[in-house]
């Protein structure tokens, strides 16, 4: 008898979990699970928009940085600002010809941009350079050393408090700088050996000695514009010196541009602007979308696009 009893006690110790019991447990565990699948796709989604933003902001912030940089020097050299400018070289090209320092082009004006995107060109001479004199007779700018920075064929701004020049380089050494009028490869050549103002190439030309103050150094040309990539996007490109585009920043939708001038009240377009030297200030405005191959985070999964703007002062023009 206690037998039995010991037995049925057993067996009630024993039972398993009934139905009921197990299909709650099932259901609260569901809960569990997709509450942690919700809060995993949360902040994975959470994690992808913080990143595309902030490569939509680094990306903006190298592309302001490195712009700021060639339009503050625009029309800049390392004597005076508002020189005037003799430019003997030839043929003509964007790279090589002065145009006041800046230039702007509105809605995909500029060879090679986006429709619909503005473009910008300047030139300056850079901040420095090293001192020479100037031997007209020879067509030599003898340094006391720092030459070795050209070399044959360079593009070269040359200066002192009275006018500036700019010229193609035909021989450098430590001590000498040269100039003649032999083309490059390109044919790009100076038209004369004199700098005198007003140039006139293959007409009469007045001589110009640079006196004993003058500085000499590389002259800079800069295009920055917005063009498709070969990604199917687009990006920000970089010319320098006339040579290939480099891409620098990439996705770059849209770029407009507007200036500002003594005694406006407000920025204007490219194409109001009356004369490039007397700009004060270029408003840059970005539109930028989420990096290439990023996850499509925006409104209605669509990617994620800021618009920015930076405003720079040039130097070279401030009143």
């Amino acid at each position: 008898m206690k037998t039995n009893k010991a037995s049925a006690a057993r067996r009630a110790q024993m039972q398993g979990v009934g139905l009921v019991e197990l299909m709650i447990a099932l259901v609260l565990g569901l809960l569990v699970v997709g509450g942690a699948i919700g809060m995993f796709i949360s902040n994975r989604q959470t994690y992808s928009a913080t990143e595309s933003l902030g490569r939509v902001q680094e990306n903006a912030r190298v592309a302001f940085e490195l712009m700021a940089r060639d339009i503050r020097e625009a029309g800049g050299n390392p004597c005076a600002s508002s020189l005037p400018v003799a430019d003997v070289i030839t043929p003509s090209a964007w790279q090589n010809s002065w145009n006041n320092g800046v230039t702007g082009y509105d809605n995909g004006g500029l060879a090679g941009s986006a429709a619909g995107t503005d473009a910008i060109e300047v030139k300056s001479g850079g901040s420095s350079g090293i001192g020479v004199t100037h031997n007209a007779g020879a067509s030599t700018f003898t340094a006391a050393s720092g030459g070795t920075a050209f070399k044959a064929g360079d593009l070269a701004l040359v200066c002192d408090y009275r006018q500036a020049a700019i010229f193609m380089v035909a021989t450098a050494t430590a001590t000498a700088i040269t100039y003649n009028t032999t083309a490059r490869a390109d044919g790009t050549k100076n038209c004369q050996t004199d700098f005198g103002l007003p140039v006139v190439c293959g007409g009469a030309t007045k001589a110009y000695a640079f006196q004993p103050s003058t500085v000499i150094t590389k002259l800079r040309s800069a295009r920055w514009y917005v063009a498709d990539n070969p990604r199917g996007g687009r990006s920000l490109y970089q010319s320098v010196d006339g040579l290939g585009a480099q891409e620098v920043v990439e996705g770059v939708r849209d770029m407009q541009l507007t200036y500002l001038m003594p005694g406006g009240a407000d920025y204007v377009l490219a194409s109001a602007v009356p004369n490039w030297t007397q700009v004060l200030a270029v408003r840059i405005t970005l539109n930028m979308e989420g990096g290439e191959g990023q996850e499509r985070v925006g409104t209605d999964t669509a990617a994620l696009r800021r618009e920015l703007f930076h405003v720079v002062t040039l130097r070279n023009h401030s009143s």
